[in-house]
């Protein structure tokens, strides 16, 4: 590693030891379900019920007081093949009063190509209806990985992330979705302040580029503060602020190294061009679905995030992360090896948190 390299990563990995406000030691962890396959995506549709989306194609309604989970029909086909399926599902901002949420999917064309696609869909019941697809992304290929998936409903928008579908040489082409997050109105149209929006050869949907397999996107309202998650190749995994036409480097730079070995492009972190994630894993802990904490049940954890882990040797489970302000501050890995891979990260109304990993398992963290 050159000197370059080695004093930016100092800052990054000097924070593991601080003092955590809760005792892990105090928290029990429960299995409220399971059965589900890899449970890919959870969001609560009211206090006592979480949509449970599986990778391979099903959605469920969990009653996270009984245990019981009810199929949910008309759900929409998808590609189920190696990364394929569902990934990520978003309510509505007015879900309470329209039942509208958002599901995003591996969806097919010719075989064996596929790309990430995006529906809308009203639960009624146990049963969808009005479901519409709002968005095809240009991202085909023949490869079956890193379609990226997470969504985040905002402010009479929803940001789509999309891997670089292990084609790296797209996500720094501004006329390919792959490699990018997305920015589109709720019905699927393109918002006219979207940073790209009538350049010549640039797809308007386009919010940030430069990103490799981002596999957690979590807004802050506190903050203001859009975060991503990503993996990176061999090591390297990021924690991303999100800004609006912001360059995140792949592959031009990486904190990673091929697989085999050997440098990735330039062969340094950043450049002038890059924009710096304020956190980096590595050896990476291969970071999934990210949750701003804003409950009740655990109170020193507000505004903290909460990200799921999935690298067996370095920490399965969670690991909470600590933002203040300016920097991130405290980095705490919890229930290492007693949470499976994790996949994603929700709260409750009470403000319990639930994860669901690749057992096919919906756990709930609560106070012993």
């Amino acid at each position: 590693m050159n000197t370059r390299r080695l004093a930016l990563l100092v800052p990054f990995f000097a924070l593991y030891s601080r003092p955590s406000p809760v005792d892990s030691q105090s928290l029990r962890v429960d299995t409220i379900a399971s059965g589900f396959g890899i449970v890919r995506s959870m969001a609560f549709v009211s206090a006592d019920t979480v949509l449970v989306a599986s990778h391979g194609g099903d959605l469920h309604l969990l009653d996270v007081i009984t245990g019981r989970h009810t199929r949910v029909t008309n759900a929409p086909p998808t590609v189920t093949r190696e990364e394929a399926g569902y990934f990520d599902v978003a309510l509505h901002p007015a879900f309470a009063s329209n039942r509208t949420f958002f599901l995003s999917l591996a969806v097919g064309g010719i075989p064996p190509r596929s790309t990430l696609g995006v529906f809308r869909a009203r639960l009624i019941g146990a049963s969808l209806r009005d479901t519409a697809t709002i968005l095809r992304t240009a991202a085909w290929d023949t490869s079956a990985q890193h379609y990226g998936g997470q969504l985040v409903a905002h402010d009479g928008h929803l940001f789509i992330s999309i891997g670089d579908r292990y084609a790296r040489q797209y996500p720094q082409d501004m006329d390919a979705h792959n490699g990018k997050i997305l920015r589109i109105a709720l019905d699927g149209a393109v918002p006219s302040d979207n940073p790209f929006v009538g350049r010549p050869g640039v797809r308007p949907e386009i919010w940030s580029f430069g990103h490799r397999n981002p596999q957690g996107l979590a807004y802050d309202s506190a903050s203001r503060i859009m975060w991503e998650t990503e993996h990176g190749p061999r090591h390297g995994d990021e924690l991303n602020r999100i800004e609006r036409g912001a360059d995140y480097g792949w592959p031009r730079v990486s904190w990673g190294w091929e697989y085999e070995g050997g440098a990735i492009g330039a062969g340094i972190p950043i450049d002038s061009q890059t924009t710096v994630p304020p956190w980096v894993w590595s050896p990476n802990v291969a970071p999934t679905g990210m949750h701003v904490y804003s409950g009740r049940g655990f109170p020193a954890w507000r505004g903290n995030l909460l990200v799921g882990t999935m690298q067996a040797r370095r920490g399965l489970g969670l690991v909470r992360l600590v933002w203040n302000g300016t920097q991130i501050s405290q980095v705490e890995f919890l229930f290492t090896g007693q949470l499976g891979r994790v996949r994603c990260v929700t709260e409750s109304g009470e403000g319990w948190i639930f994860v669901g990993n690749d057992s096919g398992q919906v756990l709930m963290i609560r106070p012993r």
